[in-house]
C-alpha cells in the first residue's frame, strides 16, 4: 500500500461521509503511508485525530482492531 493510493481513498471517504459534525478518529499502525506528511496534513485540515499505537505495535492495533469489531457487532453498525 502506497501513499497516494490511501490519500486517495481517504477523499473519497471524506467526500461521501454523512454526518461532518461528528469528531473521528483515524486509528491505524504506524505504517509509512498513514505517517506520510502530505497524509497527516490532510487529516489535520479535514479535523481527523490521528491515533497510532506506540513503538508500531502491531500487536496493540489487533487488539484495537478486535474491540472495534465487538462495538460494531453490538450496536449492530456493520448491517
Amino acid at each position: 500500500m502506497d501513499t497516494e493510493s490511501s490519500l486517495k481513498v481517504l477523499k473519497i471517504a471524506l467526500k461521501h461521509r454523512n454526518d461532518k459534525s461528528l469528531q473521528l478518529i483515524h486509528p491505524s499502525d504506524n505504517g509509512l503511508q498513514y505517517c506520510a506528511d502530505h497524509y497527516q496534513k490532510e487529516l489535520h485540515k479535514s479535523e481527523i485525530l490521528s491515533s497510532m499505537t506506540q513503538n508500531s505495535d502491531r500487536y496493540k492495533n489487533a487488539i484495537a482492531e478486535s474491540i472495534n469489531g465487538f462495538r460494531k457487532k453490538e450496536f449492530m453498525i456493520d448491517k
